[in-house]
């Protein structure tokens, strides 16, 4: 693709990319090129859970970091995206409240549905799944 473009001479252009073609690799390679672009990239991919861990809880629920409009809330900050990279980039960091409030709520009801098989269960030897061993090491 990136071939391409250049073939056809194409020199102020930038890239929405999918999340597969993000790697190492491929940035390097969008760089080489000079072509800017941007990822939407889901919170804890390798490259950016790092980033995103470091930044929890400066921004989630703060009024200045509004995306009026948008329902969540952003901050962006400057960084690099993996340790040998050569340029700092930005970085556009989201959190939806409402998506978070829904997956909570999904949450305490398998936790309430897991407490239910389990005291139907009580007084008796039986062995649970590895979903309940990971779920109550967690607790």
């Amino acid at each position: 693709m990136l071939n391409k473009a250049q073939g056809y001479g194409y020199k102020k252009v930038g890239f929405i990319l999918e999340r597969g073609y993000f790697s190492k690799q491929n940035i390097e390679h969008m760089d080489k090129c000079g072509y800017s672009f941007i990822i939407m990239v889901k919170g804890m991919e390798d490259l950016v859970s790092e980033l995103i861990l470091s930044n929890k809880g400066s921004f989630e629920n703060k009024r200045n970091c509004d995306m009026d409009g948008f329902g969540v809330y952003g901050k962006t900050v400057k960084g690099r995206l993996y340790e040998a990279d050569k340029k700092e980039r930005y970085f556009y960091i989201y959190h939806s409240i409402s998506k978070e409030a829904s997956e909570r709520i999904r949450f305490e009801d398998k936790l309430k549905n897991m407490k239910i098989y389990m005291m139907n269960h009580r007084d008796e030897e039986f062995t649970f799944g590895p979903m309940y061993k990971k779920l109550l090491s967690a607790l």
